[in-house]
C-alpha cells in the first residue's frame, strides 16, 4: 500500500478515547489520518456506519472492507495498532506471560 498510494496516519489517546468514547476517538484519529495526506482526496470511503467531517467528500460502506477493493487494504492497516516508544518500553519490561507486543509489527529500537 505504502508503494502505490498516498497514507495518512491517526491516532488518538487514551485519554481521548475516555473523554470522546471510543466512536468518537476513531472519527478523530480518521480526521488525522486524512488531514496528514499529502494530498485532498476527491473523496473517502469509510469502513463502517459513520463518516467523520473531513475536507471531502466522504461515504459510509458497512462491511466496506469486503465490498470495496479501496477500503481493504487501509482497513487491514487500521486495525494494526503501531507501536511507538510506549510500547517499545512495555515489551524491555515484560518478557513474561500475559503480555504480548502487536503481532502486526516487529518492535525495534
Amino acid at each position: 500500500v505504502l508503494d502505490c498510494a498516498a497514507v495518512g496516519i491517526g491516532a488518538a489517546s487514551v485519554a481521548e478515547i475516555e473523554r470522546l468514547n471510543i466512536l468518537g476517538a476513531t472519527l478523530l484519529a480518521m480526521r488525522r489520518a486524512v488531514a496528514a495526506l499529502p494530498v485532498v482526496p476527491a473523496r473517502a470511503l469509510v469502513d463502517g456506519k459513520h463518516c467523520p467531517q473531513l475536507a471531502c467528500p466522504a461515504l459510509a460502506v458497512v462491511d466496506g472492507d469486503a465490498k470495496s477493493l479501496s477500503i481493504a487494504p487501509a482497513s487491514t492497516a487500521a486495525i494494526r495498532p503501531m507501536p511507538g516508544p510506549t510500547t517499545r518500553a512495555t515489551a524491555r519490561r515484560r518478557t513474561g506471560p500475559g503480555w504480548r507486543p502487536p503481532a502486526s509489527r516487529h518492535i525495534t529500537d
